[in-house]
């Protein structure tokens, strides 16, 4: 969310531990009900392909990385509306690599890149109701696999007596795993790292310093901006 504030509080390896904590902040804020998840994850092409089944809640959509050959070996099985461009297969990058995206429904391009050799590739999860999401979905801490996910809030809770007021625009719950960031998924050590997300503003910081006191935990360092 752009105008954001990603407050870190914390990390390790054990992934049950961070969605535990998750779950805490959820508890914290209320309104389970309004909660959607969003899930990104760098991959490669074959192992994108469980993220797409088209029963699956969500907008599902996996963007690779891949050469002219392999776009044209999948050019014949991607309808006219759901091509990149209106001219053409994907997007070059002018390193010799082409981006193209495919989502569920692009069922026989995707039984195609199941026979074609791995490529790098970035699958998105967006717009879930936390009731649907499967935690499962995440990559584990130490797979090869970076990941980022984020769970949009109704808000952080009113504090009167701070002047806190409830703040729907920016209150989010982030956690990067196997990640030097958030949103740049350069492969890291293995780690977990949790973010509370408030306003960028200095009047909502305390929105992250009260989320983080409520599960037993602190504000690490300054906030990372998007």
């Amino acid at each position: 969310m752009s105008n954001s504030a990603y407050h870190p509080i914390g990390g390790g390896t054990d992934l049950a531990e961070a969605l535990e904590t998750v779950e805490r902040l959820l508890d914290y804020a209320g309104g389970r009900q309004y909660v959607e998840v969003e899930l990104v994850v760098r991959t490669d092409s074959r192992a994108a392909l469980r993220f797409l089944d088209p029963a699956a809640p969500g907008i599902r959509s996996v963007e690779l990385h891949t050469t002219r050959p392999a776009i044209d070996d999948l050019a014949p099985h991607i309808p006219n509306d759901h091509r990149r461009t209106p001219d053409g297969l994907g997007v070059d990058d002018g390193n010799d690599g082409i981006w193209l995206a495919l989502s569920p429904t692009d069922t026989a391009a995707l039984a195609t890149l199941a026979q074609l050799p791995a490529v790098p590739a970035e699958v998105t999860v967006d717009e879930v109701p936390l009731a649907s999401f499967d935690p499962t979905e995440i990559p584990q801490v130490g797979s090869k696999e970076a990941a980022m996910v984020e769970w949009t809030l109704e808000r952080w809770p009113a504090v009167p007596s701070l002047d806190l007021v409830p703040d729907a625009k920016h209150a989010a719950i982030a956690l990067s795993i196997n990640s030097t960031g958030l949103w740049n998924l350069t492969p890291a050590p293995p780690r977990y790292n949790l973010y509370i997300v408030t306003r960028a503003s200095p009047t909502h910081t305390p929105h992250a310093t009260l989320a983080a006191q409520a599960v037993n935990r602190q504000v690490t360092g300054p906030p990372e901006g998007y």
